[in-house]
């Protein structure tokens, strides 16, 4: 294929755009172009990119990228293909509504990214036309769990689980991505929050995340950094637990 794909990104964390930014610039057939961290100067400059794809966060401080879509997608050429990339799936109706070319969930796995860069070469070939099937979608958005709290079953995806903490009180709390705090049976294990999905890790004797979101571990803090908006929280592993995160991992 000797078309590139013209790509903006429009991304105020610049944790994501990073990565972003280096797992795109892989693809042969892709041209990053611009990256934008504001509203303000994509509004000002993006129409004279004229860019083939729009990789849009959706939630950044002075507006919505769906608000921002809004207000620039008149300068653009029609056939622009804009993919909402997000740590929440709860926009994805307005995704639709907003003729998104696709949607991507922070943290993106490679196969999911490589679904949607292969949905554009298709389109660029005039392979497919139509909008809005989101083929780049992890199947487990849709698989719900079901746990049980002190206050009845609470169903969530793999997606909204964060990580689950072992209190004083001898109960386990799960953080979810969403809804916040949830206490579980008293009797629940950690072999049975295990068993919830693969992508569950234990980092120390009371502390189980979603791998899904860890960024990096550093080897001497062994602090467990995890993806921008969730770079905040303070985890550490122990050095007990390091050996089967890293064969829990893939490592090269």
């Amino acid at each position: 294929m000797s078309e590139k794909l013209n790509v903006v990104i429009v991304d105020d964390q610049q944790a994501s755009v990073s990565k972003l930014r280096s797992d795109l610039i892989a693809y042969e057939d892709i041209e990053i172009s611009a990256v934008y961290t504001d509203s303000r100067s994509c509004l000002l400059t993006m129409a004279s990119v004229n860019p083939d794809v729009i990789f849009l966060d959706i939630e950044m401080p002075d507006m919505t990228g769906i608000e921002l879509l809004q207000k620039v997608r008149p300068e653009l050429k029609r056939d622009v293909s804009v993919i909402f990339y997000t740590a929440y799936d709860k926009y994805m109706i307005q995704a639709i509504r907003s003729s998104a070319f696709d949607y991507l969930l922070k943290p993106y796995k490679k196969d999911e990214l490589d679904i949607v860069v292969d949905r554009l070469r298709n389109k660029l070939s005039g392979n497919i036309t139509a909008n809005c099937d989101f083929a780049g979608l992890d199947n487990q958005i849709t698989k719900k769990f079901a746990i049980q709290t002190i206050n009845g079953l609470l169903l969530v995806k793999n997606k909204d689980l964060l990580y689950f903490e072992y209190l004083p009180s001898r109960c386990w709390q799960l953080k979810t991505v969403n809804s916040g705090y949830h206490r579980l049976k008293m009797n629940t294990k950690a072999e049975d929050i295990l068993s919830i999905s693969k992508d569950l890790i234990q980092v120390r004797q009371g502390i189980i995340i979603n791998s899904e979101y860890l960024s990096s571990i550093d080897s001497i803090s062994l602090k467990c950094n995890l993806f921008p908006p969730f770079d905040h929280e303070n985890i550490k592993a122990s050095r007990r637990y390091f050996q089967k995160i890293k064969d829990a991992l893939e490592i090269i």
